[in-house]
């Protein structure tokens, strides 16, 4: 099991129980004594992890991602079996050195976490064919170990592939990501406690000039619809709906001519009728008479 503080990371090798004298965020060297002294009680082997990445700065601030970390010596003080010397494509020379000159025990961890993550580092034991628990412990416990480290890494390797259901939700998620960009939230190295929260204080930054920014583009991207809008109009759909209304004007006034014309002729038909017709009662008024 691994015992994670925002003071150190320690693997608990070859026990089944909980050890819980440690498990908080900022645990005292006394309480680190208890949980190793407890650990060789059943019958484990205490090893301090990945001292290089434990103390090196924590982006975004001026102070280790693990603060407070015991000296090599301290920790050999509390009653430490060893350190890693070899953490993914880190090899600690200076542990090394030390592990060596004090008689602790040599191991390595790759700390995959990913299934496209390479193993550089690899603990080898002489079991003699024997991979029993019991044997490996023994072996583990008489340090008669020693290690392989290949800053290549290993080949090839396994790339998941991608979940069909990601794309559902990858819109508006890629789109609030986005919107991520106008404000940084740091909030250091996570604890990994029972009581949650981070070793390092929180804070936000929000990005005003970027904002700004991002409006002035917003209002230069309206501007530029609004041009190539009015060019349009100008030039394509505006002469076209002006000779769309000219020709139904036109059609119109034709329209007009016709009706005028025919009703002129119409008045005149009738006009012709209506002589016509007064002539043949004057006609037949004068045989009356005669």
């Amino acid at each position: 099991m691994e015992l994670t503080t925002c003071r150190f990371h320690m693997n608990l090798i070859g026990i089944n129980e909980t050890i819980d004298y440690a498990i908080k965020k900022w645990p005292t060297d006394d309480e680190l004594r208890q949980t190793i002294a407890r650990t060789h009680e059943l019958g484990g082997l205490a090893i301090i992890n990945h001292i290089p990445w434990s103390n090196t700065t924590e982006y975004g601030y001026q102070l280790p991602r693990m603060q407070n970390h015991p000296s090599r010596e301290q920790l050999v003080d509390m009653g430490i079996d060893g350190i890693e010397v070899a953490n993914g494509g880190t090899l600690d020379t200076i542990s090394l050195k030390f592990v060596q000159d004090n008689n602790l025990l040599v191991i390595t961890g790759a700390d995959v976490h990913y299934p496209d993550s390479n193993a550089f580092s690899w603990t080898i034991l002489n079991t003699n064919g024997n991979r029993t628990f019991d044997n490996i412990m023994a072996q583990l416990k008489a340090r008669r170990t020693s290690f392989l480290f290949d800053p290549t890494g290993t080949q090839p390797l396994a790339y998941p592939s991608e979940n069909p259901l990601y794309y559902r939700t990858a819109p508006p998620t890629l789109l609030g990501e986005y919107f991520q960009m106008f404000w940084s939230s740091q909030t250091g190295m996570y604890s990994f406690s029972p009581t949650g929260g981070s070793c390092h204080p929180a804070y936000v930054t929000i990005r005003w000039q970027l904002i700004g920014y991002f409006i002035a583009w917003v209002l230069v991207g309206f501007l530029l619809f609004e041009a190539a809008r009015l060019l349009i109009v100008g030039c394509c759909w505006g002469p076209f709906q002006r000779r769309r209304r000219h020709l139904q004007k036109k059609k119109r006034l034709e329209e007009e001519e016709g009706l005028v014309g025919a009703s002129s002729a119409m008045n005149d038909g009738e006009r012709r009728q209506s002589s016509a017709s007064s002539g043949r009662h004057e006609l037949e008024e004068q045989q009356q008479r005669v």
